[in-house]
């Protein structure tokens, strides 16, 4: 049987893990001394992690993993390590799937608006928020504030992409994004003396419907 042609993390421990914002800005030096600062393109979240191994059977499940993406042929979802607000560390308020009833934003698209959340529901900065549409498309977006309530309005960061189609569900539950490995920074090491290779994955968003 053929493999999915987008794969998942496995599931384990990390020994290190980074999932961030990558922003490439250009600083040009302006008259009178001040800067002037452009961003090529739109934001991207980047992973950088190490996972950790007990055994030499979860070192060689990693292993065939990433052979299974094929360098930065094959995309996976990859998402932050805390998948839920801070304040629901231990899970939800019942009867609630994680989905906002609606969503919108502002002109400029970094305030979001979400309604349909339980009463009292609240946001605190660094929460993220994810967005699913299509068959497989996945981005999320960073709280900027610390915000209460049913229907909510916040800064986020980055500014939600265009290619986000208006249909999408914006949920606060299992944030992920679609991702493919940075060859150049990721490997597979050589045996340790307990059987074990250390996995080195370097990635980065592939944004796209």
């Amino acid at each position: 049987m053929a493999l999915p042609d987008i794969r998942s993390l496995p599931v384990g421990r990390w020994k290190s893990y980074r999932f961030e914002l990558l922003r490439v800005d250009y600083l040009t030096p302006v008259v009178g001394g001040r800067l002037s600062s452009v961003t090529a393109g739109w934001p991207l979240w980047v992973l950088e992690a190490q996972p950790s191994f007990k055994t030499e059977a979860q070192s060689e499940a990693w292993s065939a993993w990433y052979d299974s993406l094929r360098g930065a042929q094959k995309r996976f979802y990859a998402g932050p390590e805390r998948r839920l607000p801070l304040s629901y560390a231990k899970g939800l308020p019942v009867g609630f799937n994680g989905a906002a009833a609606t969503w919108s934003l502002n002109a400029t698209r970094d305030i979001l608006t979400l309604t349909g959340l339980p009463v009292g529901f609240r946001l605190r900065p660094g929460d993220l928020i994810g967005f699913r549409w299509g068959s497989a498309g996945r981005t999320c977006v960073k709280c900027m504030e610390d915000v209460v309530g049913a229907t909510v309005s916040f800064a986020i960061e980055p500014a939600l992409p265009s290619v986000v189609a208006g249909s999408a569900v914006a949920h606060v539950d299992d944030p992920l994004v679609l991702m493919k490995l940075d060859v150049s920074r990721s490997e597979v090491g050589p045996l340790t003396s307990n059987r074990t290779k250390a996995i080195t994955i370097a990635a980065v968003q592939d944004l796209r419907a």
